[in-house]
């Protein structure tokens, strides 16, 4: 959802220069999977903080849930009094650490589509390595599983995960997914799924 004040032409005008002065966000965070970096939410910050400043703009942003979902509301001010917001949720696991993950998430790509701020690396790739340090207890927890042969405790690890973390954490080994080959053929299985559910379906 996006709201706004009744004018924004002062603000427009300060975020039309303030995009002129940024710089790309600096990639100094690691994705070792790809060999490469990204930028982080604080990289985010740092990058929109002096020409936004330079300009009389500032931002906040605050949490917000909905329906199982958790995200940010992100507002950009100008010192008129002028705003812009806009909403961005997504689903997370039900529990503090799921919580925590997801409003970081939401709160970095949320600044960077609001600011402008340039990149031109691939976020599908930034998003795979912040699930993984975000939700590594539970990979640790579903790989542990597996070795053990405790299915139903690895299996609801895996399905009680929001769906857009399972896409995240299962591409293939090779890019960068968070289970071996050995690992992905058992979370397959008809009794992977059984131990969750009971039943396969």
């Amino acid at each position: 959802m996006i709201s706004q004040s009744e004018s924004i032409s002062e603000l427009a005008t300060a975020l039309s220069k303030a995009q002129s002065q940024m710089g790309s966000a600096i990639k100094d965070s690691e994705n070792p999977f790809f060999k490469s970096k990204y930028a982080d939410l604080t990289s985010v910050i740092a990058a929109v903080r002096k020409p936004f400043a330079d300009n009389g703009l500032s931002f906040v942003q605050l949490p917000v849930s909905q329906d199982g979902c958790v995200g940010v509301a992100t507002r950009i001010m100008h010192s008129s009094g002028e705003w812009l917001e806009s909403e961005f949720l997504i689903p997370c696991k039900q529990d503090a650490h799921g919580y925590a993950a997801g409003i970081t998430y939401c709160r970095r790509l949320s600044l960077q589509a609001a600011a402008g701020v340039p990149t031109d690396d691939d976020d599908g790739n930034s998003a795979i390595i912040d699930y993984q340090k975000d939700y590594s207890s539970s990979i640790d927890a579903i790989l542990t599983g597996i070795a053990d042969g405790d299915l139903s405790s690895a299996a609801e690890e895996w399905f009680t995960l929001p769906k857009h973390v399972q896409e995240a954490l299962w591409v293939a080994p090779s890019k960068g997914g968070s289970f071996p080959t050995k690992d992905r053929e058992v979370m397959k299985s008809s009794d992977f799924r059984a131990a969750y559910y009971g039943e396969s379906k």
